[in-house]
Parts: C-alpha cells; sequence; structure tokens
C-alpha cells in the first residue's frame, strides 16, 4: 500500500517522510486490514454484511492508527 495514502488517511502510521524503503510493521491480522484500508482509496466497505466482533476489531483498528473518516462510518453501526 502507499505509504502517502496511509500517511493522509491516518495519523497512527510512521510518516511516509521517514523512508519510502523502509516497510511498517502492522500486528492486525489481514481480514481486518483488507476491510480497514478499503477507507484509504474509497469511501469504505458497506459494513451490513461484515460480523459484529470482526467489525469491532476493525474499528479498534481505526483507532488505533487514527482512520477518522473509517471510524466515522462505523459509528452507526454500534447504535
Amino acid at each position: 500500500m502507499l505509504k502517502k495514502a496511509l500517511d493522509v488517511a491516518g495519523g497512527g502510521f510512521p510518516p511516509a517522510i521517514l523512508s519510502s524503503k523502509a516497510d511498517a510493521h502492522i500486528s492486525e491480522p489481514s481480514d481486518v486490514l483488507k476491510i480497514l484500508f478499503q477507507y484509504v482509496a474509497a469511501d469504505g466497505p458497506t459494513l451490513g454484511h461484515i460480523n459484529f466482533f470482526l467489525l469491532l476489531r476493525v474499528a479498534e483498528a481505526a483507532e488505533k492508527y487514527e482512520m477518522y473518516q473509517a471510524i466515522a462510518a462505523m459509528r452507526p453501526e454500534f447504535r
């Protein structure tokens, strides 16, 4: 994934200007990241079909990486 896009989408990732060749290590599982990263390049996924517990893990990752667009999009799912 492009570091510049991650830098813009969330404040919790290492800044893109630090190193263009270094990988960012992320501890979340791939099923969580697949959903979370959809908010970087697009408006995000349709959330209605996502299992509640997976959605909860995605929301926690969105908070961790300060992805405010994802947090705002998921908030209604928890009401």
